[in-house]
């Protein structure tokens, strides 16, 4: 009888990791059907004025057509407000042969930033500098403005802007989000194994968002009106920021809106990434959650260590218990591991439903060996993900667009820089 009793903390953590896979079946069940769904009239009539701010730095997968993408978007009033680092950076190029490619289409500034302090990171520099550029201008944003912030790497869809703007009809929605969907860039035609695990891993957190207190504001993607970023201060708090996302989503917080996601906004971002690729850009995205939201990273530590040590318990735990005589036991442990794995390959099909709904059947099929290895391969994606977690307790040191940061806290950066470069004047309109 006691050794039965030893028993029991393993049948019950079993129990816990076959309710914790239907969970995330449910989660993702949920998720589809929302992306399924018609976008709200209320949402579809809301059209105000919006300025479009996009920080752009070197040379990105797919960026000529992310920024024909940001040219041909179908909303009535938008203008592009580009922001690049310096005079000679290669986006600065790009932007202006593909701009010469549409006469006509909406206003573009393209304004020159320059080096950003070192208590500052440069994306969050870009996006001051552009909202200095903005209050300069004869007419300065109205309060009933939107003000969109998306991510040079993206490709949104034509009808991405006016998806993301609609929510925010209702005041009591801060800040309306979408979030990226990981596509690895195929090399004779196989993607490499780096971008395979970001991309599965990337799918897992995407399935996630909207649910609950873990919707987090993506600032690849975002919008919030012009009244709101000035009453709550945004520029404040993104001086001495490393990113723009958490910053914006404790400031919803704090002045009591919601952070609204939008499941039509999902938008493809290619990537490219070895093993050690991945290690610097998983690291870079755990350190950045450990420093701003240190509960959500220990929840996140937690449920992938939970998770791993559910299935190595179950393996060697039923063969223990069929070798030692107690077969109610093995028999406990084999369906939980059955269970599991079933729950596993249907969660995958709901992804792939996911992909199909929000890109088309085409978009499914390039994906289909990542999809392959999200629904086998379960237990070394989490493996790897476990890994990457782990990385983000070494330091707080991270490497972002070839500039290094120290991350002593959430507007506590430090930057370094590999030489110094001469730093360009203002701003300059295209």
């Amino acid at each position: 009888m006691l050794r039965l009793l030893l028993w029991n903390p393993l049948l019950i953590l079993w129990l816990a990791w076959c309710v914790q896979a239907a969970l995330v079946v449910i989660q993702v069940g949920k998720f589809v059907r929302r992306i399924q769904l018609p976008v709200h009239d209320r949402f579809e009539a809301y059209r105000p004025p919006v300025t479009l701010i996009v920080p752009f730095k070197g040379f990105d997968h797919d960026l000529k057509r992310g920024i024909r993408a940001l040219l041909t978007l179908d909303y009535p009033h938008y203008r592009l407000v580009a922001v690049v680092e310096s005079e000679d950076d290669p986006a600065r190029v790009t932007l202006r042969e593909t701009l010469a490619e549409f006469p006509v289409g909406p206003a573009v500034e393209i304004v020159v930033a320059g080096l950003a302090p070192d208590d500052t990171g440069q994306k969050v520099h870009n996006q001051l500098a552009a909202f200095e550029h903005l209050e300069r201008q004869p007419r300065p944003l109205a309060d009933a403005d939107v003000v969109v912030f998306a991510d040079s790497d993206a490709v949104p869809h034509a009808r991405w802007l006016g998806q993301l703007v609609g929510p925010l009809v209702d005041e009591k929605n801060g800040v309306s989000t979408g979030y990226r969907w990981l596509i690895p860039q195929l090399r004779a035609q196989r993607p490499r194994w780096g971008s395979v695990f970001a991309s599965v891993i990337n799918s897992a957190v995407a399935t996630f968002i909207g649910h609950g207190s873990l919707t987090q504001a993506w600032g690849g993607s975002m919008a919030m009106r012009a009244g709101l970023v000035r009453e709550a201060g945004l520029a404040d708090r993104l001086r001495g920021a490393l990113s723009d996302d958490y910053q914006v989503t404790r400031l919803c917080r704090e002045h009591g809106r919601r952070v609204h996601f939008v499941h039509h906004c999902l938008v493809p971002s290619g990537i490219d990434l070895t093993l050690r690729g991945l290690t610097e850009f998983g690291r870079r995205q755990y350190l950045i959650t450990r420093v701003h939201d240190p509960i959500l990273y220990a929840k996140a530590l937690a449920l992938t260590a939970g998770y791993l040590f559910a299935v190595l318990s179950a393996w060697i735990g039923g063969i223990a218990a069929a070798s030692t005589g107690y077969p109610g036991v093995a028999a406990c442990a084999a369906l939980a591991l059955v269970f599991v794995f079933t729950a596993n390959l249907y969660r995958a099909t709901l992804r792939r439903r996911a992909v199909s709904a929000a890109f088309g059947p085409t978009m499914a099929h390039h994906l289909r060996r990542t999809l392959a290895v999200d629904r086998y391969c379960t237990t070394l994606v989490t493996a790897v993900n476990f890994v990457l977690l782990l990385s983000a307790l070494s330091s707080r040191r991270l490497t972002w667009r070839g500039i290094d940061y120290e991350l002593r806290g959430p507007q506590d950066v430090l930057a370094s820089r590999p030489a110094a470069r001469p730093e360009p004047d203002g701003a300059a309109a295209a």
